[in-house]
C-alpha cells in the first residue's frame, strides 16, 4: 500500500466492500499500477501483487485497446472524474463486469473504485427476457387482452383485441373504456372492475363490446388488478370472443324450440289416433296389425316424451317455470320414486334399497320437480346395474345441506366423461351403455331442476366400480 496505515483514509481502504486499485504516472507519463486493497483481491480472485510496477497496459491487456487507460490518466494528471456502468473484461483468470469509478487522489495518483456487477446483469437481463416472453405471450395470445389505468383509460391491448375491435395503437391514447361498451353491458363492466379493485380474482363475467365501426361483440372472460404495497395500480381483463359461439347456441335453441312446438300437436294427434284403433273403436284388427299399431303407438309415447323434456329443458334454463316450494321431508320424495320404479327394477331383477335417511331433515323444494330429479336418478341405476345387484338411496345432513343419494355397482363412467353427462344430449357413448337408451336429457334436466333450487349436483365414479350420483340442498333450519 502506498497510504500511511495508520491514517483513516487507509482504514478506510483496508474495510471497503469494493475492490480498489492505485495508480501513479511515471516521468514517462505511463500509468503504474502500484497497489490494491483486500477486496479487490477476493472479487478478483488473483493476488494483485502481480501487477505492481506494471503499466495499466501490461497488466490488464484487454484494457489497452479501449478508453480507459486515457481516462485512468485524465484523472490522475487533470483531476478529471471518470465513472461507467459496465466494462466487460475477460482475460485469463479474470472475468466479469465491473462498475468502475476512476478519481484523483493526489498529483499524479489516482484510485479505481469497482464492484462485480455480473451477477447483477445477468438477473437484469433475464428479467427483461422473462418481460420480453410474457409481452410475446400476450401479444400473441389468441384471446384478447386489455389493461386499464384507474381512471378507466385504455393503455395497453394485444393483437387479438386490435384484430377483434379495429383500432390502430394510434387511437388507444384517447380511448376509454365506455367507449368500447355496449350501454347495457356498462354495469357488469364496472362490477368486475370494482371488485377486482377491492382484491379479488373475478374467475368469469360476460359483456358486450362493440367494435370501432359499432358490431357488437359478446366476449367472456376474467379481471384481476396488479396491486403493489396495498394499492392498485392497474386493471387487467383477459376476454374471449364468444360472439360465434352464442349465435350457434341462438339458433340451435330456435331450430330446437321450432321442432318441438311443431311436432308436439301433430305427434299428439297421431298418438290418440293409434291408440283409437289399437283399442279397436274402428274395427277389430288382424292380431299382426295390432302388434305394430302398438309398436308406432309406444314409439310416438317415446316422441313425445322427447319433445317434452326438450320443451322442460328449455323453460329450465330461461327460468321460465315457477317453483312451488314447501317443506319437504326426504323419505316424502324417495319412497313415491321406489314404489313407482319397483316394477322397473322387478324386471331388471335389480333390488331398491332405502337406507340413511334421517327422519328430522328438511328442505324447501318443488315436490313434483324434485321427484322427476330423482325418478332420473335412480332410473338411470337401475337402467346401468346387472342382474343381482342393488341401488341404494340415501339422504344425510352434511352441515347446512340435505345430501341426496343413488348409488349403483354398474360399468361406472370414465373421469372426462362424468362433468359432459349433465350436459344436453349427452349419453355415455360405449357398447355396454347405447343399447340402454335414454334422450341424454335427463341428467341436463335434473342439473337445470337442482341449480334452479340454489343447490348442486355431480357424481363420483370409476370403472367397474358403480357411480354415486348425488344433489345438494340447503337444509329447512
Amino acid at each position: 500500500m502506498v497510504e500511511d496505515p495508520n491514517t483513516a483514509f487507509a482504514q478506510l481502504v483496508r474495510c471497503s466492500p469494493m475492490g480498489i486499485f492505485f495508480y501513479e504516472l511515471d516521468a514517462a507519463g505511463r500509468l503504474i499500477f502500484v497497489g490494491a486493497n483486500p477486496a479487490a483481491d477476493r472479487l478478483l480472485g488473483v493476488d494483485s501483487a502481480q501487477f505492481i510496477g506494471k503499466t495499466i497496459e501490461q497488466a490488464f491487456p484487454p484494457l489497452a485497446a479501449t478508453e480507459v487507460p486515457a481516462r485512468y490518466r485524465a484523472a490522475a494528471a487533470e483531476g478529471v472524474p471518470w465513472s461507467t456502468e459496465q466494462i466487460d473484461y475477460d482475460h485469463e483468470r479474470i472475468r466479469g463486469a465491473f462498475e468502475v469509478h476512476a478519481f484523483q487522489t493526489g498529483p499524479g495518483r489516482m484510485a479505481v473504485l469497482f464492484s462485480d456487477i455480473t451477477a447483477r446483469l445477468r438477473d437484469q437481463r433475464a428479467l427483461v427476457e422473462s418481460e420480453r416472453r410474457y409481452r410475446d405471450l400476450f401479444e400473441n395470445a389468441n384471446d384478447m387482452i386489455q389493461i386499464d389505468d384507474l381512471s378507466g383509460r385504455v393503455v395497453y391491448v394485444n393483437e387479438a383485441w386490435r384484430r377483434r375491435l379495429g383500432y390502430v395503437d394510434a387511437e388507444l391514447g384517447r380511448l376509454t373504456v365506455a367507449e368500447l361498451l355496449h350501454p347495457e353491458a356498462v354495469a357488469a363492466w364496472e362490477s368486475a372492475r370494482l371488485r377486482a379493485l377491492a382484491g379479488e380474482t373475478v374467475e368469469r363475467f360476460e359483456v358486450v363490446l362493440q367494435t370501432k365501426h359499432g358490431e357488437s361483440v359478446f366476449v367472456e372472460g376474467s379481471v384481476n388488478a396488479r396491486v403493489e404495497s396495498g394499492a392498485p395500480l392497474w386493471v387487467r381483463y383477459i376476454l374471449r370472443d364468444v360472439t360465434e359461439r352464442r349465435e350457434l347456441d341462438r339458433a340451435k335453441d330456435e331450430f330446437i324450440s321450432l321442432v318441438s312446438h311443431e311436432l308436439r300437436t301433430p305427434l299428439t294427434s297421431i298418438r290418440g289416433a293409434l291408440g283409437l284403433m289399437a283399442g279397436g273403436v274402428l274395427e277389430p284388427l288382424p292380431e299382426r296389425t295390432l302388434a305394430m299399431v302398438d309398436l308406432a303407438r309406444r314409439n310416438t309415447d317415446r316422441l313425445i316424451r322427447l319433445i317434452n323434456s326438450i320443451l322442460d329443458l328449455e323453460k329450465l334454463e330461461a327460468g321460465k317455470i315457477v317453483l312451488r316450494t314447501e317443506l319437504l321431508r326426504p323419505l316424502e320424495l324417495i319412497q313415491p320414486v321406489v314404489e313407482m320404479l319397483a316394477v322397473t327394477a322387478a324386471e331388471a331383477r335389480v333390488a331398491l334399497v332405502v337406507e340413511e335417511v334421517d327422519p328430522a331433515l328438511g328442505v324447501q323444494g318443488d315436490r313434483d320437480r324434485l321427484f322427476q330429479v330423482l325418478t332420473n336418478l335412480i332410473g338411470n341405476a337401475i337402467k346401468f346395474s346387472s342382474a343381482g345387484e342393488t341401488v341404494r338411496i340415501r339422504c344425510r345432513a352434511v352441515e347446512d345441506e340435505a345430501v341426496f343419494e343413488v348409488e349403483d355397482h354398474g360399468p361406472g363412467i370414465p373421469a372426462g366423461a362424468q362433468l359432459k353427462l349433465f350436459s344436453r344430449f349427452q349419453q355415455l357413448d360405449s357398447s355396454d351403455a347405447r343399447p340402454r337408451g335414454g334422450s341424454g336429457l335427463g341428467l341436463a334436466i335434473s342439473r337445470a331442476i337442482v341449480e334452479q333450487h340454489g343447490g348442486t349436483i355431480g357424481v363420483e365414479s370409476a370403472l367397474q366400480q358403480g357411480s354415486r350420483f348425488f344433489f345438494r340442498l340447503r337444509r329447512d333450519i
